[in-house]
């Protein structure tokens, strides 16, 4: 498909759904696959996918090729939720260390 602003190739919906499930999660698996969005600047997006409002066609697409609720809150959120509190949880730590240690 072609956008008509520049003429460039839009991937399809389904091609966005597809590349989660085959490149994303067989290679680097469930636990480790998210999501992000932005759209301020961009000029060529998936067809189907041309702003935030279409978002909800990902789960759609993720639920049709078999993908479990847990595995689309992973995707869609869990597993950057899961990361950030790992990372806070390692913070508090080195800081406790660190203001044990007597060091500045």
């Amino acid at each position: 498909m072609r956008s008509a602003a520049s003429g460039a190739y839009r991937a399809p919906r389904s091609t966005t759904c597809s590349t989660i499930s085959t490149i994303a999660v067989q290679v680097a698996g469930i636990d480790h696959v998210g999501l992000g969005s932005d759209f301020d600047g961009v000029f060529d997006l998936p067809a189907g996918l041309e702003d935030v409002t279409r978002l909800p066609w990902i789960t759609y697409g993720l639920y049709r090729r078999g993908y479990t609720e847990a595995d689309i809150q992973k995707i869609l959120g869990g597993n950057l939720l899961r990361v950030l509190a790992e990372v806070e949880r390692v913070a508090a730590r080195l800081q406790a260390t660190e203001a044990g240690s007597g060091s500045d």
